[in-house]
């Protein structure tokens, strides 16, 4: 599905609220995440069920419930196990004050394809469908439901109210990384057929979109190349000086500093340097107000390189107003969030009461958090550990 043009969505497009009850290791989920945020927790805390939050309103928007399940890893076992035998999972999501509500009716180990629907704008209802009912009322008026598409995105495409269009361009302009494909990666024949728009979450066409940008007479697209480039040489000052696509059939070669004169095939290069650059052309295709989320983001990578890839993620945010979600349990990543604590949240059932996810600030003091760093305190399990098992919940996930 093309993106639509929604350039003047917002002038603080990135602004939205998460809010999710019951689904899979989250009983429940409140957040408003901006800027570069980190994401920690313990093995199957449900750092990775977070993402997924985030991933499924745009496959129910732009395709169906029954993709933007499979997206999230099917339908069996989607309640929470500790949830009441006739909770709902529902999601919601609010951009402004356009909140878009998604109550999902559990039945045995699927679900009903009749969910909930409301859309409200103001606190006014402009469309609402009850689950289990085949009919839906848009303003006073009530019509049969579609028997693919949500409500949403009828409303949007029947007649594009200015209103919607931040909730739109929030909704098309998602993307998770949970991990790369580096086979693909170093095999550039993998992706000559792949479409070269943005990066894909698997990074396969990495060298199709660098290669559109270098041959591209947009001055933006170019400017991206330049960017991820220059990036690439801070991270990685010893292994990369330049990339040009001189090889066979205008295949990429990477040229290392003081050898300039003779370049490698991909396939040759360190993962590392693969993964760096994937990341980097992630964030230089993103769009302004474009969230992003990379899982475990510091795999492959070298402490110089987190912290150097991590500094230009953060200069990029700010420049393009981009959400960067990263998850880890890196201690070099954490450390690089010392001042930032409010940015740092944590999955932590240790803690009675606790928002999910909750900012390092609240769970501990911030002039005790001055010091130390804040990867050995995780390290001592000060924050972010399992939960002992005489307390451990009905359910985890990853």
């Amino acid at each position: 599905m093309s993106t639509p043009d929604l350039t003047s969505a917002n002038e603080n497009q990135s602004a939205w609220t998460f809010r999710v009850k019951n689904f899979r290791a989250l009983d429940s989920l409140d957040w408003s995440p901006s800027g570069v945020c980190l994401l920690a927790g313990p093995n199957g805390s449900g750092k990775t069920t977070v993402l997924n939050t985030l991933l499924f309103p745009r496959y129910l928007y732009s395709h169906d419930l029954t993709t933007a399940l499979r997206i999230v890893g099917g339908a069996s076992a989607l309640r929470h196990l500790s949830a009441p035998g006739d909770a709902p999972v529902t999601f919601e999501f609010a951009s402004g004050d356009v909140a878009w509500r998604i109550e999902i009716p559990i039945e045995g180990v699927g679900v009903h394809p009749f969910y909930g629907e409301q859309l409200t704008r103001g606190g006014i209802v402009e469309y609402e469908a009850r689950p289990y009912e085949s009919a839906a009322r848009i303003g006073g008026a009530m019509q049969g439901r579609h028997e693919r598409k949500c409500g949403l995105h009828m409303l949007w495409t029947s007649n594009r109210p200015p209103w919607l269009r931040a909730m739109v361009a929030h909704l098309t302009q998602i993307r998770i990384h949970y991990s790369y494909d580096l086979d693909a990666v170093s095999r550039p024949d993998a992706s000559s057929d792949v479409a070269s728009d943005y990066l894909h979450p698997n990074g396969r066409n990495l060298w199709p979109v660098l290669r559109r940008w270098e041959n591209s007479e947009n001055l933006t697209d170019r400017a991206r190349l330049e960017w991820v480039l220059e990036q690439a040489r801070r991270a990685f000052p010893d292994i990369i000086a330049d990339l040009r696509f001189d090889g066979p059939n205008d295949e990429p070669r990477l040229y290392i500093p003081r050898h300039e004169d003779q370049g490698i095939p991909v396939h040759l290069a360190a993962d590392g340097l693969l993964v760096g650059l994937l990341h980097l052309t992630a964030v230089a295709g993103a769009a302004p107000g474009m969230l992003l989320a990379f899982d475990e983001m510091e795999n492959q990578l070298h402490p110089h390189a987190i912290r150097s890839i991590l500094a230009a993620m953060r200069e990029r945010a700010d420049e393009c107003d981009l959400t960067v979600v990263l998850t880890t349990h890196s201690p070099v990543l954490m450390n690089e969030f010392k001042g930032h604590e409010d940015s740092f949240f944590i999955i932590d059932r240790n803690i009675a009461g606790a928002s999910i996810p909750t900012p390092l600030s609240r769970v501990k003091d911030p002039k005790w958090l001055r010091h130390f760093a804040l990867g050995d305190l995780y390290e001592r399990e000060e924050f972010g550990a399992p939960v002992p098992p005489a307390s451990s919940p009905s359910q985890t996930g990853a």
